[in-house]
C-alpha cells in the first residue's frame, strides 16, 4: 500500500512537472512571437523606401508650388520661391526644412532648386508628408519626386554616392 501511495505522488508530481513545463514552453513562444512581430512591424516602417537616405543637412534649397490638387498642368503658379534646407536625400525623394506652412492637404506639386557637389539640380515632386517641428516654429516635409528622367536619377545616385564616399573618408 505505501509503494501505490509513493507511486501515485511521484505520478503526480511528475504530471505537475510536465503541465508547467509545458506553460513555461507556450508562454516563452508567444514572448517570442510578440518579439518576432514587434521587430517585423519596427523593420517595415524602417525601411519603407526603396533608396538610401543621405542626411545632408543645411544644404540650401529653393521651393516653388506649381502645382496644386489633382489638376497639375506642370506650369510655375505665379508664387515667391520658399526658402529651406534639405534635410537628406535619395534617388527618389526628400526632405526638407522651412519656416512656410504650406498646406499639404491640397497635394501640392512642388520644383525644388539646390545644389549638390557643385551640381544644379531642379526635380519636380509632390509633398507626402508634414511635419511640425518643435523648434522655431520650423516644419519639415517629405517630398517624393514626380516627372524625374533615368539620367537624372543616375546622376543624382552617383552624386549621392560620391558624397556618401567623401564622407566616410573623413570619418576615418
Amino acid at each position: 500500500m505505501e509503494y501505490l501511495l509513493i507511486a501515485q505522488s511521484v505520478l503526480i508530481l511528475f504530471l505537475l512537472f510536465l503541465y508547467l513545463r509545458g506553460e513555461y514552453l507556450l508562454k516563452k513562444k508567444v514572448e517570442k512571437s510578440q518579439v518576432d512581430e514587434d521587430f517585423q512591424t519596427e523593420s517595415a516602417h524602417v525601411n519603407k523606401r526603396m533608396h538610401y537616405r543621405l542626411g545632408i543637412e543645411d544644404t540650401p534649397c529653393s521651393i516653388s508650388v506649381i502645382g496644386i490638387g489633382k489638376t497639375n498642368d506642370g506650369k510655375r503658379l505665379k508664387s515667391k520661391s520658399i526658402k529651406g534646407y534639405l534635410d537628406n536625400i535619395s534617388a527618389t525623394g526628400l526632405k526638407f526644412t522651412t519656416n512656410t506652412d504650406l498646406p499639404v492637404k491640397d497635394l501640392l506639386t512642388i520644383e525644388v532648386d539646390f545644389q549638390i557637389k557643385e551640381k544644379n539640380y531642379t526635380i519636380q515632386g509632390k509633398i507626402v508628408r508634414r511635419e511640425e517641428l518643435l523648434e522655431d516654429g520650423l516644419y519639415g516635409y517629405g517630398v517624393e519626386f514626380h516627372q524625374i528622367s533615368r539620367a537624372q536619377m543616375a546622376e543624382l545616385s552617383n552624386t549621392l554616392l560620391q558624397l556618401e564616399a567623401e564622407t566616410l573618408k573623413k570619418v576615418r
